[in-house]
């Protein structure tokens, strides 16, 4: 009885043995990352748009093959787009500039890009 009981002895120590030697795979906990990121500041200034609008095309010239695309895609006629750029000439739509090269203009359902040569690159309803 005395040889089971070290046997048993003996085959727990070893077992613990292996659990200590497995439980160390140098793994370490997952590394925590905070970031913190400034909010975008938006500053709307009285007549901004005038000023926008000021150095938009005086008519759109062309389509590039994307908005050519977005034509069809969005339903959108030419007519549409001229009277988007017409009402931002009349202050009457939002006018951003993109620091990309254009301007993105949006009046009822239809937003324009359209670039300051008039060549429209982008169309959504």
């Amino acid at each position: 009885m005395l040889t089971k009981k070290m046997v048993a002895l003996t085959v727990a120590a070893t077992a613990g043995l292996a659990v200590a030697a497995c439980s160390d795979s140098g793994e370490t906990a997952p590394e925590t990352v905070t970031e913190t990121v400034a909010p975008e500041t938006v500053t709307e200034t009285s007549n901004a748009g005038a000023a926008v609008s000021e150095d938009l095309p005086a008519a759109v010239t062309g389509y590039s093959d994307e908005a050519r695309k977005d034509l069809v895609d969005e339903n959108v006629t030419e007519a549409e787009v001229q009277d988007v750029l017409k009402a931002a000439q009349d202050g009457k739509a939002k006018v951003e500039w993109d620091d990309d090269g254009y301007f993105e203009v949006e009046f009822g359902e239809i937003d324009i890009d359209i670039d300051k040569d008039g060549l429209v690159l982008d169309v959504d309803r």
